[in-house]
């Protein structure tokens, strides 16, 4: 039986990413159907026809005609309006940065209404005092509004008035921002040196977290509780360093500041996920984490890239769909599908899956190729299994390697927690 590649292994020879940030992207597909693509019991695509070109392996549907979805919450073709010809799919998947802009969700209780204003292409022009749309402080005049509880509402397609339902307990929004650069500071007159700007607050907000269900420990008591980890990966100063592909309500950068109302130390727990891990009460089953946010605001990376971007030649289409831009003069939540190159005679792709314990399935990594003379022989899916380093030179193993093919998002989340975790 051919040997997967150990995570150390697989590490060293992923392609260097820095010029292609990969982020998750929620947008709109309107289609006719589900038919040719195969979901898993989470309503994700694990296949797709030829013909479908509006779907990619990995694709996650969360929403259908008004209805969540979300993670198998309900089956996808139960959740498709008999009456209309065209039926409305939210789908989450991993593209490129767009430069200059940032999507992302907000999850806010409306008691009853959210106390935002919105212009007639529904971008956000006000923010009540005391609301909740201001209380949650993720939101900023001039955000553009995309997604309304499953409802595509970009452009001013549709109103809240006409879509906004009392009864629901927790509205989703998803938003898309264009970045502006930050503050610069004045400058003294006196001196003509620039003066200090005084220090930024942070935006406080809180989401829910399902937590990693560890193995179970053969060393530890009988009847001891299952240990907990937070499925985010942290730095030594508690800030979001990596994200599983279900978390969709919080950014890379975030800080996380407490858990279930517990504040959690970054000067004293530095990260360390086992340490983090106890503050994980085997009485809860979902977590409320808190996190800081600071202002999303354009990088000098972002700089240079629009730079860039202004100043080249047409070129042809990206290897892959970068997200949506959500000025009116772009059609929002539309998907182009790139042409993939198609591989040399002698190798086969493959889809590489990986174990998920919140949902106790193999779920979509990435695709690879091998042109090995024994991959003739493999399936087309092959299960992600891992393998301790001292297992490594055991004699019936053989050991080879597969380039991993178009974005590695998943790949690299799940080796940062097993190099986290030395395993």
């Amino acid at each position: 039986m051919p040997k997967e590649k150990s995570v150390k292994d697989l590490a060293s020879g992923l392609p260097q990413s820095e010029a292609v940030r990969m982020v998750l992207d929620t947008f709109v597909l309107n289609v006719p159907d589900v038919s040719g693509i195969s979901l898993t019991a989470e309503n994700v695509v694990s296949a797709a026809d030829d013909g479908k070109a509006s779907w990619q392996v990995g694709d996650a549907i969360v929403w259908v005609d008004g209805t969540e979805v979300r993670k198998g919450k309900a089956a996808v073709a139960d959740s498709m309006k008999p009456d209309v010809a065209t039926h409305t799919m939210v789908v989450q998947r991993m593209v490129p940065a767009k430069p200059g802009f940032v999507t992302f969700i907000a999850r806010i209780a409306g008691d009853p209404g959210l106390g935002i204003g919105l212009t007639e292409d529904n971008r956000i022009s006000e923010l009540a005092e005391k609301r909740p749309g201001r209380n949650d402080g993720r939101l900023e005049v001039g955000d553009f509004l995309m997604i309304f509880d499953g409802v595509d509402v970009s452009g001013g397609k549709r109103t809240l008035s006409e879509i906004y339902d009392k009864g629901r307990p927790i509205h989703e929004l998803v938003v898309s921002r264009q970045l502006k650069p930050p503050p610069q500071p004045p400058i003294d007159p006196k001196t003509k040196k620039p003066k200090p700007l005084p220090p930024r607050k942070p935006v406080r907000f809180s989401a829910s977290v399902l937590p990693t269900i560890l193995p179970a420990d053969p060393k530890a008591k009988k009847g001891a509780p299952p240990e907990k980890q937070l499925p985010i990966m942290l730095d030594a100063k508690h800030a979001v360093t990596a994200l599983p592909p279900d978390i969709d309500d919080i950014l890379i950068g975030d800080v996380l500041v407490s858990i279930d109302g517990k504040a959690c130390s970054a000067s004293a727990l530095k990260g360390d996920a086992k340490k983090i891990g106890k503050l994980l009460s085997e009485k809860i089953d979902v977590h409320i984490l808190e996190f800081d946010r600071t202002p999303l605001e354009l990088t000098p990376e972002d700089e240079r890239l629009l730079a860039a971007i202004a100043s080249a030649p047409a070129t042809a289409p990206a290897a892959a769909p970068a997200a949506a831009d959500p000025t009116p003069a772009a059609e929002a939540g539309s998907s182009t599908e790139a042409p993939t190159e198609g591989a040399p005679a002698a190798s086969r792709l493959f889809e590489v899956t990986g174990w998920s314990n919140s949902s106790s399935t193999f779920k979509p990594v990435c695709q690879a190729t091998c042109s090995h003379a024994f991959s003739a022989d493999l399936p087309k899916s092959l299960d992600l299994k891992y393998i301790k380093r001292s297992d490594m030179p055991a004699a019936d193993l053989v050991e080879w390697s597969m380039p991993p093919e178009g974005e590695t998002n998943r790949l690299d989340a799940l080796i940062s927690f097993f190099k986290q975790h030395d395993r």
